[in-house]
């Protein structure tokens, strides 16, 4: 997948996260990461890799120990074992739902064939840079009041939500349904300035688990709102 550094300076990539489907005989399946350079729109080659083993369902962070550094745009690249049976096999979800701010390309690959877009994909790739930005210069504007789109989303058993606040205030993160009704109140507090992260493990304030539909989640920070639609599978 391609990535599009979003701010002024460097953009240093030091990992990334995945999203895996692994049947029931792959469990101790090796999975490899790339980050190759970007080469007329496609990706060029390697500058550091890593090995890991994927989650049966679930988000996997994977950290390279070389960071790289990029101006420009670079390719995040997953090499998944073959498949030897069909219960022994690794797989990539993708989710419809795009919460990347940058431009982002997928593009698959079968032994030989080189690479092209995959023609049985329906969604992106669910898979995220991890990256620090260093020499950006600093403005004079102030930072604002941020919430994030939860991921994963659809929620199929927890998702996180993401949020930035611009100062020192009183934070409620609260979860709602599609009648208005309050679900579970994730924080109620004060909290710092800064990116805040938080994970919600789709149960109401009675510990049940939420049935399947829409939910709605809402931040409040100090006098302003900011709300977002989520998906419970």
């Amino acid at each position: 997948m391609r990535f599009t550094p979003t701010q002024k300076g460097v953009c240093r990539v030091k990992g990334l996260k995945v999203f895996s489907r692994v049947f029931v005989n792959a469990h101790n399946q090796k999975c490899s990461a790339y980050v190759k350079d970007d080469s007329s729109d496609c990706p060029g080659a390697t500058r550091t890799s890593t090995t890991y083993t994927p989650s049966v369902r679930a988000w996997d962070r994977v950290d390279f120990s070389t960071p790289v550094d990029y101006t420009s745009d670079f390719w995040l690249a997953i090499y998944l074992p073959e498949v030897i049976t069909p219960t022994d096999s690794v797989a990539l979800v993708t989710d419809n739902s795009l919460d990347y701010p940058g431009k982002v390309k997928a593009l698959g690959v079968e032994s030989g064939s080189g690479w092209q877009a995959p023609p049985t994909q329906a969604g992106d790739f669910m898979i995220r840079a991890i990256v620090d930005y260093t020499g950006v210069e600093e403005t004079s504007s102030n930072p604002t009041l941020a919430l994030n789109q939860n991921y994963p989303n659809p929620v199929i058993k927890n998702t996180n939500i993401s949020y930035t606040l611009p100062a020192e205030t009183k934070v409620k993160l609260q979860v709602y349904n599609t009648s208005g009704r309050l679900v579970k109140t994730l924080l109620n507090e004060i909290q710092s300035t800064g990116a805040k992260e938080i994970i919600w493990d789709k149960k109401d304030m009675n510990n049940m688990s939420v049935s399947s539909g829409i939910y709605f989640y809402r931040l409040t920070a100090g006098s302003k709102t900011i709300t977002k639609t989520m998906i419970v599978l």
